[in-house]
């Protein structure tokens, strides 16, 4: 019993669970039921000068608009005129997410033109935006007082209903907003984002749907099409939602999350070389989303897929050299592959990334079983005496001490591990029962092989009293 435990010090340590079947690879969300906001550009009537720049903006040509409205500022034009070029300055910095220059802007523009409807609206999305509900509402109120009858302004209104949990009001907004204006599919999609905060599915898809066919192509029509292939998904209807993330693929092929959410459909339906295509287009994509690249990882381990597993985690470290998350699955992944140099190298680089903390014991625990099973036994006790210097009262760490001093042939430490490690165990820094059974089995394995009998049967004894806890009066199947 003990030579097993001991021979699986990190197998113990890293795996609760095999592989899983490659049918339960899980779908990454769509994203947040995130409302959308359309930022409010002035419609009025403007003279040639701010009509040239205005024009520059619209040809995207931001850096060259942005000069020209300051520049504009200085000019001798007519008040509303600079509150319209301040909108377009404060709109730019929303699009780049300076809210606090936004906001500014903003308020510049009010003071030009009080009644301005397009920086009232935007002021409230910038409030909504910077997590001031109270503030935002007080500012759609006074754009709906100028602008009763403005779609944009009840669409908005219907977002920060939403965002307040008022879904009833919500969908009131919408509905006015899709009244004022049929053909406006950002209002169609937002509520139909509402509705699946209601959990109203059907209702959502009909919505969803409106809003793809509306918008045409794009980003927002892919968004509504990836939102249906998720429902479909959750309904099990596995055939439509193909159809709708296949959609979002078409308009947005380089998109990570829709292709590896079409990989998962196609594993649903048994079709497991599509699965593999499209997880391999989604890796290829390059998406800034890590969760996607963990996901790919994940769902190529669970298709027997290791190398591809590895090669997807690089492209997230890749992304974000610093993610201790990352880097501990790649460890892990390479453990299970048993590149133990490589596994090794990892948790070193977490060590000397983390410095300190739980990141950095759980590296010196991994590392020091990566040790053992490459029989460097000198160096997974240094590394352990390391951790127990950082976390003096963490008994797993004088648990792990004692199989590598016991498997190193010194038994007389192990004892002493091994009993320093139940001298630890509190409330805080607890031992799972299946951990301290080990310890106590071990123990009682080495008293036994000395010929203390006595000692052994005292550790046998604690195991039937842990068990008597869990299962009073019931048989201790460890030990019968």
């Amino acid at each position: 019993l003990f030579v097993i435990a001991a021979a699986g010090i990190a197998v113990w340590y890293y795996y609760s669970a095999g592989p899983g079947d490659p049918a339960s690879v899980r779908f990454e969300r769509t994203g947040e039921l995130r409302l959308q906001d359309r930022y409010f550009i002035p419609d009025d009537q403007v003279g040639p000068e701010l009509a040239r720049l205005i024009g520059l903006y619209k040809a995207r040509d931001f850096p060259a608009a942005k000069r020209g409205f300051e520049n504009f500022l200085s000019s001798e034009a007519t008040d509303p005129e600079k509150s319209i070029a301040l909108v377009y300055l404060g709109v730019m910095a929303l699009q780049t997410e300076r809210y606090e220059l936004a906001r500014h802007q903003f308020l510049r523009a009010l003071k030009y033109d009080e009644k301005s409807v397009a920086a009232l609206a935007n002021m409230a999305i910038v409030e909504r935006l910077t997590g001031q509900p109270d503030k935002a509402r007080e500012y759609i109120e006074q754009a709906l007082a100028l602008a009763p009858r403005d779609s944009r302004l009840a669409l908005l209104q219907g977002n920060l209903f939403a965002d307040s949990q008022m879904l009833e009001e919500a969908e009131e907004s919408y509905d006015r907003a899709v009244q004022s204006d049929p053909d406006d599919p950002l209002a169609y999609f937002n509520q139909a984002l509402a509705q699946r905060r209601k959990g109203e599915p059907e209702e959502a898809l009909l919505n969803f749907a409106r809003a793809r066919k509306l918008a045409g192509g794009g980003t927002l029509a892919a968004r509504a099409s990836a939102h249906m292939g998720q429902i479909y998904f959750e309904q099990g209807n596995y055939e439509l939602a193909a159809d709708a993330l296949g959609r979002s693929v078409d308009i947005a092929p380089d998109n990570g999350r829709y292709l590896y959410n079409l990989g998962v459909v196609y594993l649903r339906m048994n079709r497991d070389r599509e699965a593999r295509a499209m997880f391999e287009r989604s890796m290829q994509a390059g998406a800034n989303d890590l969760n996607v690249y963990h996901a790919l990882a994940q769902a190529f381990e669970n298709m027997q897929q290791p190398s591809l597993a590895i090669q997807a985690l690089k492209q997230a470290l890749y992304r974000n050299p610093d993610s201790v998350d990352t880097l501990f699955r790649l460890g892990e992944l390479y453990y299970a592959e048993r590149d133990l140099i490589n596994s090794a190298e990892t948790y070193r680089n977490i060590i000397n990334r983390t410095g300190g903390g739980e990141g950095t014991r759980d590296a010196y625990l991994k590392l020091a079983g990566v040790y053992v099973d490459m029989e460097r036994y000198n160096d997974a006790i240094d590394i352990l005496e390391r951790a127990a210097g950082q976390n003096p009262n963490n008994p797993r760490i004088y648990y792990m001490l004692g199989l590598v001093y016991d498997r190193s042939g010194e038994r007389g430490l192990a004892i002493r591990q091994w009993k320093t490690a139940l001298e630890k165990k509190s409330a805080d820094e607890p031992l799972e029962r299946a951990e301290e059974r080990r310890i106590r089995m071990a123990l009682a394995d080495i008293y036994r092989r000395e010929g203390a009998f006595d000692l052994a049967l005292r550790e046998y004894d604690a195991i039937r009293e842990m068990n008597d806890k869990v299962n009073p009066g019931g048989a201790a199947p460890e030990l019968d």
